[in-house]
Formats: structure tokens, sequence, C-alpha cells
């Protein structure tokens, strides 16, 4: 049985590798051997044609994942397992998220097939971009817009956005360090000075 990411490549599967993920720490098998493969995917109804990305949970939060295709019968087992091959790099923004699945107790299959879209997080990576003075840029689903005024962000439904101030100040030597806001705030309110900074408002 073979396949590819494609048209028909729309689902998600989560793979509670929470049993083997040891193995990993140990150094006794990779991090690939334990989340790409052997799975029974029969037993849940999965079309692994389906399959366009693939993430390992261990302990309800995403440990690894990847985008996949590929996937291959593997023998020796008694009933028919499934192991895939990444179909790039892996999706490193997706790690160290929750789960978009969570087992419940007694659930015995390690594996859930979930749409895409489920996946809270765009699949696809989140690469820096320097609009310089003036531009527009689309991350993500997120479009963030930047002229002579300001910025402007555009949050796709259903989604959230977490603005962090930072501020910056200029000591007697010259060198800028980050400072909390609120420690700002309380160094301005010691000299009866109103605190103002450039974007925080």
């Amino acid at each position: 049985m073979t396949g590819a990411p494609g048209d028909t490549a729309d689902q998600l599967l989560v793979a509670n590798v929470r049993g083997r993920w040891s193995e990993v720490l140990r150094g006794d098998a990779t991090d690939e051997e334990v989340v790409l493969g052997d799975w029974n995917l029969v037993d849940r109804d999965i079309d692994p044609a389906r399959i366009a990305v693939l993430i390992g949970v261990r302990q309800r939060i995403i440990v690894r994942a990847w985008p996949v295709r590929n996937p291959q019968p593997v023998t020796g087992y008694d009933r028919p397992r499934i192991r895939f091959e990444p179909a790039g790099e892996r999706l490193r923004h997706l790690e160290g998220k929750p789960s978009p699945y969570a087992w419940r107790r007694g659930e015995m299959y390690p594996v859930v097939a979930l749409p895409l879209a489920q996946l809270d997080i765009d699949p696809a990576p989140l690469t820096p971009v320097d609009l310089g003075p003036a531009g527009e840029a689309r991350i993500g689903g997120y479009a963030l817009r930047v002229d002579e005024h300001g910025a402007t962000v555009t949050v796709p439904a259903g989604r959230q956005l977490s603005v962090v101030t930072v501020v910056t100040l200029m000591d007697e030597a010259a060198t800028i360090e980050p400072v909390r806001m609120d420690d700002f705030l309380r160094a301005h309110a010691a000299t009866g000075q109103p605190a103002t900074a450039a974007g925080s408002e």
C-alpha cells in the first residue's frame, strides 16, 4: 500500500507514544522509529492514504510532528500494521503544544485520525518575515500589515492573538536591556513622571 500527500490527504494521525517514549529518552530507539510506526490502523478503520501529518503525543503534549507520505505495510504482526515516511522536516512549531486529542481511561487504541482542520495550530511552519518599513505578510492564516501609521493584524476566525510588549531602557553605559512592563511602570511611578513607551498603550 503506497500513498503520498495530495488532495486525499486531509487527516491528522495522533499517536500515543507514552509506552515507548522512554526508549527514545534512553537512546534505545530513534524518535522516527517510535512515532512513524508501526501502527495498527485497521481496527480504527483509518485510511493511511488520507494521513497528511503524524504527531506523537506523550502525557497530552505533542513531542514530535512530521508531514508524512508513503505508508507501507509492516510484516511480522498478527494484525496489519503501517509505517510512514517523513515528507519533509519536522514540524517543530507544533512540538510542546497540547494534543488535539485526549485519551480516556481504558481506551485501548493508541492512534486516532482527526480532520487536519482540527489541529488548532496551522501545520505550515511559521517563518519570520522582514516587512521592511512597510508591507504586508500572511503567515499561518494571520495577516500583518505595517505602514507609517503602525501595524494591523487580522486574525482568522476561532484563533487567538497574544500581544507581548517589550520596553527597552537605556542606562548610562548606553546598553539596552529588555524590561518587564510592570517594572517599567513602577520605575516611573517612583519619579512621579508619566510612563510612556513606543508601542505600549
